[in-house]
């Protein structure tokens, strides 16, 4: 009977023992795991300050200044380029009917397919409800 105490106990231990030989190895990879994804975060972190330096270069008022005055000539807005929206003409339904009925005319578009195809629309598209409403932008160009 001591025996098998015995035998029983020496299995218990084995069991015991490979259960925190796994458990182990298990913390081992997850540290290394752990020191990867911390190399990761340095690797990210320096490329974002690069990032962060590369935008405040592109960013500079005479950089840009330069740019402008290179590829764009844009100035400042003044004030008699801007209007109020009661300045502005109205547009009638049928005007703004009209114009957008030009504007896909012009374009080709899915709709030209059909039409070439011989399908053509009998009324016109019901104008939009913004097209009614005038809209509010600078007049001229400096």
């Amino acid at each position: 009977m001591k025996g098998s105490w015995i035998l029983i106990w020496i299995f218990i231990i084995a069991g015991i023992s490979l259960a925190l030989f796994q458990v182990e190895q298990k913390v081992q990879q997850r540290e290394e795991e752990l020191a990867q994804l911390n190399q990761q975060i340095l690797k990210d972190q320096e490329a974002l300050h690069v990032l962060k330096a590369e935008w405040s270069y592109l960013n500079q008022p005479s950089r840009l200044e330069g740019l402008n005055d290179k590829f764009l000539s844009l100035a400042p807005v003044t004030g008699w380029q801007i209007a109020k929206i009661g300045d502005l003409p109205f547009r009638s339904p049928a005007e703004a009917v009209q114009d957008n009925l030009n504007t896909a005319s012009s374009e080709p578009t899915a709709e030209s397919d059909v039409a070439d195809a011989g399908e053509h629309l009998s009324t016109p598209p019901p104008p939009l409800k913004s097209a009614l409403q005038p809209a509010s932008f600078a007049l001229g160009k400096v």
